[in-house]
């Protein structure tokens, strides 16, 4: 076998049928020649019995360095138990941040979640996630992916705690669904913005709108009108008594 180089690749005429030259310096090394002329590198060893071969990158796009250094990598991925060309497949076949936010809001939320979460949830997927995220295979989907989301939301640091909170909860349940592997979740170590608490009083004319509101509820949901006017009663009565 000869040592493989770019002159040597170059020089490769094209036969009858397909054939493969070896590089004698980095076994498992080598490029693959078509019929028409056509040639890519390739990295090829053996696991369990069984030939691993991976296609690099075409000849002539992909540097020949470049191909030697990523032949050198996945052979060590392959004898370390890796099959680069499972990983493909199995990125080919899955879904979209978008797919999987649908399944997350039809089958966990409804089951897993109280009323008011699933507003707010159902709030961030459509609101922040899909137009960022959607369209990002769940496998691909990255730290910097969602570190940039978090980020553009900084101005509003409790949204965007809560959007990152709902995309976690998301890739825990990919996990969960085998979509990811395990302890793959891209929220780890992405720092929550610090919340300032913040306190209003309602004017006049929101608290007549709110009782407003509150008689008309009041038929289909009494108990939770009822509590609700507790709270605010006695909320708005002890904060005018301290002035």
């Amino acid at each position: 076998m000869p040592r493989l180089t770019k002159r040597h690749i170059d020089a490769l005429p094209a036969r009858e049928k397909e054939y493969f030259v070896w590089d004698d310096q980095l076994k498992g090394f080598g490029a693959r020649v078509y019929p028409n002329g056509g040639k890519r590198y390739i990295a090829q060893t053996f696991r369990r019995g069984k030939t691993i071969r991976v296609q690099i990158g075409r000849h002539g796009v992909l540097s020949f360095d470049e191909a030697k250094a990523r032949a050198r990598k996945i052979i060590a991925d392959i004898d370390e138990g890796r099959n680069p060309n499972k990983e493909k497949e199995a990125e080919r076949l899955s879904p979209t941040v978008a797919q999987l936010a649908e399944r997350f809001l039809k089958e966990y939320v409804p089951d897993h979640c109280k009323a008011r979460t699933r507003v707010e949830y159902r709030h961030a997927v459509e609101r922040y996630i899909l137009p960022a995220l959607g369209s990002i295979k769940v496998t691909a989907l990255g730290r910097d992916d969602v570190a940039a989301l978090h980020h553009e939301m900084r101005e509003k640091p409790y949204q965007a705690n809560r959007t990152l909170g709902v995309v976690s909860k998301m890739m825990n349940q990919a996990e969960a669904w085998g979509l990811r592997s395990d302890r793959s979740n891209p929220c780890y170590h992405v720092r929550k913005y610090k919340e300032k608490k913040r306190e209003r009083f309602l004017t006049a004319d929101e608290l007549a709108r709110l009782g407003k509101a509150l008689n008309e509820e009041e038929s289909f949901a009494p108990s939770a009108v009822t509590a609700f006017r507790l709270l605010l009663y006695t909320g708005h009565g002890c904060r005018r008594s301290r002035r």
